[in-house]
């Protein structure tokens, strides 16, 4: 004989927690994908992938410090009236 929760669910209540689950359920199959994808790449791949991605992300520092201190210097060259 099966048991029946007393408490009955209400549409308030059931749909946060589902919809947290779901979530809660895509984020593990996420990273399970993730992991999966990490082990078909030889340790070498990974590697230089991430020095790839790090030079990127340097580059992109750069470039952005660039712009604002270009934009810092015609703000201070501007004059207000």
């Amino acid at each position: 004989m099966s048991t029946i929760d007393a408490t009955p669910e209400t549409s308030e209540t059931a749909a946060p927690d589902r919809l947290s689950m779901f979530w809660q359920h895509q984020r593990r199959a996420l990273a399970e994908t993730r992991k999966a994808l990490t082990s078909l790449l030889p340790s070498a791949t990974r590697k230089h992938g991430q020095a790839a991605i790090d030079e990127t992300v340097a580059g992109y520092r750069g470039l952005i410090d660039a712009a604002a201190d270009k934009a810092v210097d015609a703000l201070d060259n501007t004059q207000w009236h």
